[in-house]
């Protein structure tokens, strides 16, 4: 007997809001949270801020002439799949134009549209309304959220996750998909759907193509007839063809100026590296609220680290909490006992999808001939553990709503286990590291950089151009001293009109002349500067292990000026107009 609560259509994703906002809050502190402060101000979350910032500027993300002067920053070099996020954001630029905001409000609603999209998915799996609606939940805070955070924003909004597991599962049961009557509609309907998740991200794409694929071979085989496996075929096709098209501006300027040999360089062994380990998956996530488990998680990751010091790295995001790492050893079980699973197949399908992922990104697994053979540029295996949590909280309460099903557990009981699980998956997955701080950690630096930058524009004039030292390369560089490699990009987050020399990139003429600009003498330096139109030297002091009081001193000599200093003492700034002007 199936349970079934009558309710509005919109009521569960109404709850499932309530419950986020009362984690949000009750369990984050998220009255803490300053959306003005990123939660991530170093590393690639300001490569994610220029991101939008750009948008704001130019409308889209992939040039911008406020950055790389004397060139134009151009981002065609390092392609990927995130114009579902960037429209999103261009949107969400209709009501805020700060760069730091957008960002925070961004990785907010990836919650939302996570919890959603699962919830929606759960419920056409045909989970009961309770049960859907807390795998929802679970699924949405998974360690894998938290772990990717605003350092990897796109990949932390996982909301297409869901949709490719669905697609999965109706080419694995050969189940139409009809959204409208008129098949006409219903093609189109169904191209734009795919070209919105196939757009949310080069690694979701992938690994939603992987399930795709198998799912068209065991739907085939498990159903005698082809039918099937042609459906994924022509997914696939047609998700490539959208992918390609999705893609033609960077394939034309690469065919206009030649491909960039410096940018991105991928070794089809660092799959291994950065594979999924079964092992982190079932244990308990880093900084665990218990402090044994804690313990338990820092031994393996230590003494791991000690025999294999690079096998501990973005994979340790892959925990699945314990309700998920009950639904993963259910879908080893269930695959072994096929037969007893013949009347809920899509249990047994998404243990088969378990276990199909696991080949897929283990080391030593069919990743690494994908890298040998085929590509080596997708190298982070361990992302699909996401995809995995999703299915084995699926696995978790099928398996849940089966027993209860069997035994005629009451509503209000369902309701007061659904709780339970609630509370046990909350406490277990989340951390005191995700709680918000009542004092961000990057609001000094944030605040410093808005004054600074301030002060500088006041003294240059609009559209001018500031040369930034020490160089360092774009994207993926390493920086002297103790200089974050993308702190270069923080100045511009605050400035409305100036153009900046970082993001220049790697390779490219821009990046070429700013790396042998800033290797010549000081007094030559500043010729060429002044001759190219510079209008200001802008140094980050942390890239210099004399904290660059040989440049500065040099450079007043020179100028015959002192430096303006930024309030924190980290950066300093050298006008050049006098110098320009004599």
């Amino acid at each position: 007997m199936t349970l079934k609560l009558k309710c509005p259509n919109w009521l569960p994703y109404f709850v499932s809001l309530l419950i986020l906002a009362g984690i949000f809050f009750g369990v984050l502190h998220g009255h803490n949270f300053n959306l003005s402060i990123p939660l991530i101000y170093n590393g690639d979350g300001l490569l994610s801020t220029l991101c939008i910032q750009s948008i704001i500027h130019t409308g889209w993300f992939l040039t911008d002439p406020f950055l790389a002067a004397p060139g134009v920053f151009e981002f065609y070099d390092f392609p990927g799949l995130d114009n579902t996020s960037g429209l999103i954001l261009k949107f969400m630029t209709l009501f805020s134009h700060d760069a730091l905001t957008l960002t925070n409000l961004f990785f907010l609603l990836g919650f939302v549209l996570s919890a959603w999209s699962a919830l929606y998915v759960y419920k056409k799996l045909s989970l009961n309304t309770p049960y859907a609606i807390i795998a929802a939940i679970l699924f949405t805070i998974l360690p894998y959220h938290f772990s990717q955070n605003e350092a990897h924003l796109f990949l932390s909004a996982y909301f297409a996750v869901p949709f490719w597991l669905m697609l999965s599962f109706f080419i694995m049961n050969n189940e139409p998909l009809h959204f409208f009557k008129n098949r006409y509609l219903n093609a189109a309907s169904f191209f734009i759907c795919l070209a919105v998740i196939v757009n949310t991200g080069v690694y979701y794409t992938f690994f939603g193509l992987f399930y795709t694929f198998f799912a068209g071979i065991i739907g085939s085989i498990a159903l005698r007839k082809a039918s099937p496996f042609y459906r994924s075929l022509r997914i696939i096709i047609l998700s490539g063809f959208i992918a390609a098209l999705s893609l033609v501006p960077n394939a034309l300027y690469i065919h206009e100026h030649g491909k960039d040999t410096q940018i991105a360089h991928r070794a089809f062994d660092e799959s291994e590296i950065y594979g999924l380990q079964i092992a982190q998956m079932l244990l308990p996530v880093e900084n665990h609220r218990n402090a044994d488990l804690a313990h338990t998680r820092y031994r393996y990751d230590k003494e791991t680290a000690q025999v294999l010091p690079k096998m501990i790295n973005e994979n340790s995001s892959s925990a699945l909490g314990f309700i998920a790492s009950l639904g993963l050893l259910f879908s080893f079980s269930i695959v072994l006992l096929q037969n007893a699973c013949k009347k809920a197949s899509n249990l047994y399908r998404a243990a088969s999808f378990n276990i199909l992922g696991i080949l897929l990104a283990v080391p030593f697994g069919l990743s690494v001939l994908f890298g040998m053979f085929i590509s080596p540029e997708i190298r982070t295996y361990t992302r699909i553990s996401i995809f995995i949590g999703f299915l084995s909280l699926f696995v978790f309460f099928k398996c849940l709503q089966a027993l209860t099903e069997k035994y005629q557990f009451k509503k209000w009981l369902i309701a007061l286990i659904a709780f339970i699980i609630l509370a046990i998956g909350v406490f277990d997955q989340t951390t005191e590291q995700n709680i918000f701080p009542k004092t961000p950690a990057w609001q000094s630096a944030v605040t410093n950089d808005q004054i600074f930058v301030t002060q500088i524009e006041h003294l240059v004039p609009t559209q001018r151009m500031i040369f930034q030292l020490p160089y360092v390369d774009f994207p993926e560089g390493v920086a002297p001293g103790t200089m974050d490699s993308y702190a270069p990009l923080r100045p511009y987050f605050f400035s409305h009109d100036l153009r900046w020399s970082a993001g220049a990139m790697k390779g490219r003429p821009a990046a070429i002349w700013q790396k042998a600009t800033a290797s010549q003498s000081t007094p030559a330096m500043i010729n060429n500067l002044i001759a190219t139109g510079f209008t200001g030297i802008y140094i980050d002091r942390d890239g210099y292990l004399d904290h660059g009081q040989a440049l500065e001193t040099s450079l007043t000599q020179i100028l015959h000026e002192q430096p303006l200093v930024s309030p924190n003492q980290e950066f300093s700034f050298f006008s050049l107009d006098k110098k320009a002007g004599t």
